[in-house]
């Protein structure tokens, strides 16, 4: 009976984990809806490296590097998703600081734009 009664309170506690993770990461506070809560900053940089399936990057903007969600950005010029953005590229866009996230809504190639970007997040 006592082993029952461990088995079960073990099987219980991983459920209650598993919902306060699920909260975590499925929560509110990240749909696009939200966005326009966060504040709004400019940047212009280069990218260092990308996690496609997690829709993330990770850009050098002067000597610090920032990493960025790409789930909600429109792109221009070449790009089409963030599938098509290389390591090495410059680009430049708009984004929304909320929740701790950089969240990218806007990217383009620096070398599509009319004026170079100089590198660096306008505020």
């Amino acid at each position: 009976m006592k082993k029952a009664l461990v088995v079960l309170a073990v099987v219980f506690s991983l459920a209650l984990v598993t919902s306060v993770y699920a909260q975590k990461w499925d929560g509110p506070g990240y749909g696009p809806d939200q966005l326009a809560k966060g504040k709004e900053f400019k940047f212009a940089g280069e990218i260092v490296s990308i996690d496609t399936k997690a829709k993330t990057a990770i850009v050098k903007v002067k000597d610090k590097q920032y990493l960025g969600r790409f789930d909600y950005a429109k792109y221009q010029g070449a790009y089409k998703g963030v599938e098509d953005l290389k390591v090495g590229e410059k680009i430049a866009g708009t984004g929304v600081q909320l929740n701790g996230y950089n969240w990218i809504t806007r990217v383009v190639d620096q070398k599509d734009l009319p004026v170079p970007v100089k590198e660096g997040i306008k505020k």
